[in-house]
């Protein structure tokens, strides 16, 4: 994971949104991590929303079987 960390930032410095509520002449500490795809929602957990596209369910796996049998 990547990160950048910048101390005694301005905070005069930071977006709009960043700075409200903050004194205009106080320095913050700011970090930014950049999230990892591993961080999304895995493809495990979307397997059973997505149709079926191989024909009925098992189909691919018992035809990879079928297959490993025939060595």
């Amino acid at each position: 994971m990547n990160k950048i960390v910048r101390s005694h930032y301005p905070v005069g410095k930071l977006p709009a949104d960043l700075r409200e509520g903050l004194p205009p002449d106080a320095t913050v500490s700011v970090r930014i991590d950049v999230e990892d795809s591993s961080d999304r929602l895995p493809l495990s957990r979307l397997a059973g929303t997505l149709p079926n596209l191989h024909g009925e369910e098992g189909a691919v796996i018992a035809h990879f079987r079928s297959l490993r049998e025939d060595e």
